[in-house]
């Protein structure tokens, strides 16, 4: 009996933390959601792609896409796959995904578009995922799909510019709904 009320004692705990797992907003360069780094040629266009990961299951997020440490690339556009989006990634946005998300796979919730400055951002800069300005608390945010919703706190990320060898930019674990960096990752 003893050993049946801590089995199930357990089992509520780990599904307690399951629930309330928010994920993690991050930066990628890539579409195969493998790589932090990218670079700024000096001319032409730069795709980021940003994604709510890791998260047990999501309904909206609230953040702001901040370039830092020099980067100067000019800001263009920004593409979302659902319909209702607040703002924009360079002032702060929230995104409202309509339905609970997450617990099969990765989020994608923007690709933004940048134009490179001439002559390239200098080696190290970044963008960075920062809470939006008028974020209430002030922090990056995430709604869970409890019943009432629970307004969580997420950590953002980096995406490093122009990579010297020098940057401290950790490759982020590849996502995929199978994958070992999905497990890996939820214990950093």
């Amino acid at each position: 009996m003893r050993r049946t009320l801590l089995i199930v004692a357990g089992l509520l705990l780990v599904a307690s933390m399951a629930v309330a797992q928010t994920g993690k907003i991050q930066i990628f360069s890539d579409l195969g959601l493998t790589s932090c780094n990218f670079t700024d040629p000096g001319s032409g266009i730069v795709f980021v792609y940003i994604y709510h990961i890791n998260t047990g299951g999501a309904t909206g997020s609230q953040f702001r896409v901040e370039q830092v440490d020099g980067a100067c690339m000019s800001y263009l556009a920004f593409q979302s796959p659902f319909s209702i989006v607040i703002g924009n990634p360079e002032d702060g946005i929230a995104i409202p995904y309509q339905v609970c998300l997450g617990a099969l796979g990765p989020i994608e919730l923007l690709t933004i578009s940048y134009f490179a400055c001439e002559g390239g951002s200098p080696p190290c800069s970044r963008l960075t995922i920062t809470p939006d300005p008028v974020a209430d608390p002030l922090e990056i945010l995430v709604v869970d799909c409890q019943m009432p919703p629970n307004l969580l706190v997420a950590p953002g990320s980096d995406a490093w510019i122009n990579d010297d060898g020098n940057c401290p930019c950790p490759q982020p674990d590849p996502i995929e709904d199978t994958s070992w960096g999905k497990i890996k990752s939820l214990y950093r």
